[in-house]
């Protein structure tokens, strides 16, 4: 039971911890944090659990709804756009993030914007063709219950497979060199039945760089 419970994070605090080091592990597969001075931009950082696991190299700039640091900038991303100078970031984080958002594609173009010609970004975006989204479609269906207006709001706006993601980022200028899955609890709790196929995770984290003008033209 004790095993279980590692490997299953008890509270959202715990989850996005989790994510955040995986997160990390991704970007350290993607370049070499260590050997330069950088500038990271985290948007919807929540509470910078990524912060953490950085070294000290890496400047970290949060953006959130909330200030919930002196490092974060409190701005309401609906406004649809980012209150940063262009080209100005070696690695920009979006995660859980564009899905919630009225404006999604607005936020994708100043992410493109925000991003050196030769930085990367690491964008997650929801797999509704996973495990966890049908197992959710099946327990609200069931409830038949719709949710009031205030709680539909943080829900998702937007709907994603790993074909319609790919194609909302290069449609944008962003480039994805790899989608890595991710699992998420009921997914893991079914392992057995996702072992080989990732496109039953919860969620993609898209990485790449933004096209270029020779690419463009």
């Amino acid at each position: 039971m004790k095993e279980k419970q590692k490997y299953l994070p008890k509270t959202k605090d715990e989850i996005f911890v989790k994510n955040s080091h995986y997160i990390y592990n991704i970007l350290r597969e993607e370049m070499d944090i260590n050997s330069r001075p950088l500038e990271l931009l985290d948007i919807g950082c929540h509470k910078c659990f990524l912060k953490e696991f950085l070294p000290e190299n890496v400047n970290y700039t949060g953006v959130n709804i909330d200030k919930t640091a002196e490092y974060v900038i409190e701005f309401d991303l609906n406004k649809g756009y980012l209150p940063m100078d262009n080209d100005k970031y070696d690695i920009i984080i979006c995660t859980d993030v564009l899905e919630h958002l009225f404006c999604p594609q607005k936020i994708a173009d100043e992410i493109k914007r925000c991003l050196k010609t030769d930085g990367i970004f690491i964008i997650s975006l929801p797999n509704d063709l996973g495990l966890n989204a049908i197992f959710t479609f099946i327990v609200s269906w069931l409830k038949r219950k719709i949710d009031p207006i205030p709680t539909q709001i943080f829900k998702h706006h937007w709907k994603f497979s790993k074909k319609v993601a790919e194609m909302f980022l290069e449609k944008t200028g962003l480039i994805p060199s790899r989608a890595v899955p991710y699992y998420g609890p009921f997914s893991r709790k079914v392992g057995f039945l996702v072992a080989y196929s990732p496109k039953f995770c919860t969620t993609y984290f898209f990485t790449g760089k933004k096209k270029s003008f020779s690419q463009s033209s």
